[in-house]
C-alpha cells in the first residue's frame, strides 16, 4: 500500500478509527444481525430520559429542515408545519 510522507502515523491511526470493512453475510446470518441491533435499539432507547428524547426529536426536525432548505426544488407540500407535525410527541 502507497502512504504519502505527509501522512503521520497517529494520522493513519485515526484513518483507521474511521474505515469500515463490511462482509457479506448469509440470509440468516443478516437476519440475527437485523435483531440484534433491534434490541440493542430498543434497550438504547428504554434507557432515555424524556429530556433526551426531546432533544433527539428536535435534532431530527432540525436536520430534516436543513435537508430541505439545501435542496433545490420547491415542494408546497413541504411546509413548515408539515416538518412540525412529523415530529412524534413526547
Amino acid at each position: 500500500m502507497y502512504v504519502k510522507k505527509s501522512f503521520s502515523k497517529k494520522k493513519l491511526e485515526e484513518l483507521a478509527d474511521d474505515v469500515l470493512i463490511t462482509e457479506k453475510l448469509s440470509p440468516g446470518e443478516e437476519s440475527e444481525a437485523r435483531k440484534q441491533l433491534s434490541a440493542a435499539r430498543r434497550e438504547t432507547q428504554s434507557e432515555m430520559t424524556e429530556r433526551d428524547r426531546l432533544i433527539a426529536h428536535l435534532l431530527q426536525l432540525k436536520f430534516r429542515l436543513e435537508d430541505y432548505i439545501n435542496n433545490k426544488e420547491y415542494d408546497e407540500e413541504l411546509t413548515f408545519g408539515y416538518f412540525l407535525k412529523e415530529v412524534p410527541a413526547c
